[in-house]
């Protein structure tokens, strides 16, 4: 990824998408079928932002409850 990003950053979806290796357009699809295992993602202005903090507990607790991520 081009940009460093902390964990309490709020990443575009460019920045996301490159973070775990798949398309803005996965993404897209993610939150339009409602995925429920999809990452968690905010609304800032009508643009899409994830927080990589948020991502990082969604991730763990999936994890514990058995999810695939």
């Amino acid at each position: 990824m081009e940009d460093i990003v902390k964990d309490n950053d709020l990443m575009t979806e460019k920045q996301f998408a490159d973070y775990l290796s798949v398309t803005p357009r996965t993404l897209a699809n993610w939150r339009a079928n409602e995925n429920k295992n999809s990452p968690p993602y905010f609304m800032l202005g009508g643009s899409v932002r994830y927080s990589l903090e948020k991502y990082k507990e969604w991730k763990e607790a999936s994890q514990t409850l058995g999810i695939n991520t």
